[in-house]
Order: C-alpha cells, then structure tokens, then sequence
C-alpha cells in the first residue's frame, strides 16, 4: 500500500513524518520504540523489529576437514550470526584458521580449549551505513588497480607482491558489506540483491589483480605500452562508473558505454598481434568484464531506487 506523508520540521534540521496508525497497531509500535531505518540510495526502509539488534548465535561440529571448517566460519559471518560455537571429539586446530579470522570484522576468539572454540562478534555498533562501507570498498578496488598499473609501468615488479595485499582488506570489506545486507532485511527481489551480484563482482576484481600480481610470467616480462595503455583506459572506465554511481554524474553514461566497447575491441585486436603479452591481456579482460558487470547492476539499482 502505497500512501503519502507530509513532512514536518521540528527545530532548526529536524524533519519528521507521522507513522500509519493500522501499521503501528498491527506491529504494537509504541511511544519510544526503536525502529531501524535502512538507507536504499534515495529512499528510505522503515523496519518494526530491528534485525540488526538481534543476537544470532549457532552451534557447528568440527570434523577433520579445516578448509571446510573456514568456509563455514565465512558463510556463517555472513549470514549475520553473532556468536559461533565449534566443539569437536578432535582437536581443533585454532592456527588454521586464524587467517580467515582476520577477514571477519569485530569477531574475536572468547573461550578456546582443545575440543572447544567460541568466536563472538565484539564489535560496537556503528552508524555508517551500507552505502559508505559499498564506496570503501568500490575505492579500495580502484585504488588496488591504479597501484598494480603504476608499479607495472615503472617496471617496479618487487612491489607487486606488496600491493598484493590490498586484495585482503577488499575481502574483509566484502564480507562484512555481505553482512550488513543480510542484517539489514535488505530487498533480495530488489536493490539488495543487485547490490549483492555488484559485490561480488568487486570481489572478483580484486582476486584478478591479486592473481596477476602473482604471476611470475607477469613480474618476470616487460609489459608493452601498448597493452598499458589499455590498462590505463580501464582505469578510467572504473572511475567513470564510481562517477555515475556516487556522484550521480550521468553526463558519463554515454562514455563508458563508447570507451567500454572501445577497450573490448582494443583487447581483441592485441590478441591477434604477433608476441603480445597474452597473459596480461587475459587478466585484462576478466577485469574488463567483471567490470561490465558492475556498471550494468548499479545502473539497475539506480533503476529500482527511482522507479
């Protein structure tokens, strides 16, 4: 049901707006209840029980399988749990998995013995909201793939190992910006999840780069100009869809629609050159695509938003 409110100003920045009368009966809204107020870009989700005050908490049996063990610790955080319990008739082995442990935010270990492993999240609630975690983590992406090009253009080859590590602080963004959707009752049939595939496809970008930064046929070749100068224009295609998304630049639609376009075929005739560097090119393109991705879902939740 759709209805109108008319805004009221309290004081000198307050706007307010009446709640429905059925609605708070039916959901027993009182006087000095909480609500939890979700930000979708341009609109506003008004939730009865706040999702994000609950305290989730599950109980798991380890086995004898760590690297399952750590993807179920990473799904679970995602899903939105507070307090994980592991028991197990084997040791557990807890330096296995402390490296996942550096992905997930705000969780720490509380209890730990041989057989049993108690992970809770410890950290305070904070009023950023999804949209300024999503830009982080969009800026960090960029900012990972202007490094990977500048080292690669100065022939600074030892550096990429280093550079590298931005890759892991992406995927602690990305798990907790998963989180967050999913504590905040966000709109899978909608926004929320054309936010989720958009995030993945960041993700994704970031295992590229980190997978070219480890490739020794890449530290160990010298990347043409004419390749880098590909590189470089998908950096500016990256920084165009930052532009159409957060600073609602839509002048530069019509652009990265044409330089897109322009880059694929560019790709595509390096290819067919005799000794080019096929496996820059390669990263290149699933960057490339990845990226296509990204625009095409943000554009769609621009979409949803306004419609």
């Amino acid at each position: 049901m759709v209805m109108l409110r008319k805004i009221v100003k309290h004081g000198p920045s307050t706007l307010t707006i009446s709640l429905p009368s059925g609605w708070c009966k039916e959901n027993k809204i009182e006087e000095g209840k909480e609500l939890e107020v979700v930000e979708h870009g341009a609109n506003l989700k008004v939730l009865s029980v706040p999702q994000m005050a609950q305290k989730r908490a599950i109980r798991i049996v380890y086995g004898e399988n760590v690297d399952f063990l750590k993807r179920v610790l990473i799904n679970l955080y995602r899903k939105g749990y507070d307090e994980i319990t592991i028991t197990s008739k084997i040791k557990i082995p807890r330096s296995r998995i402390s490296s996942k442990m550096l992905e997930l935010v705000g969780f720490e270990v509380i209890e730990h013995t041989e057989t049993r492993l108690v992970i809770k999240n410890i950290a305070q609630p904070k009023e950023e909201g999804f949209e300024i975690i999503f830009r982080r983590l969009y800026r960090l992406a960029l900012s990972f793939a202007m490094e990977v090009n500048d080292a690669l253009k100065k022939q600074e080859m030892e550096k990429l190992g280093e550079i590298a590590l931005i890759d892991k602080e992406i995927n602690k963004l990305y798990n907790f910006s998963i989180r967050m959707l999913n504590r905040s009752g966000g709109d899978f049939e909608g926004s929320g999840y054309l936010y989720m595939q958009t995030i993945n496809f960041l993700e994704q970008v970031g295992d590229q780069l980190d997978e070219m930064c480890s490739d020794k046929a890449i530290r160990s070749s010298k990347i043409s100009n004419a390749v880098l100068d590909i590189f470089d224009r998908i950096i500016v295609y990256f920084e165009l869809i930052y532009s159409l998304k957060f600073d609602f630049d839509y002048s530069g639609l019509l652009r990265a629609e044409k330089l897109r376009e322009k880059l694929f075929d560019s790709i595509k005739s390096a290819f067919r050159q005799p000794k080019s560097d096929y496996i820059m090119l390669s990263y290149m393109h699933m960057i490339l695509e990845s990226l296509f991705h990204i625009e095409t879902y943000l554009l769609n939740v621009e979409d949803h938003l306004s419609g």
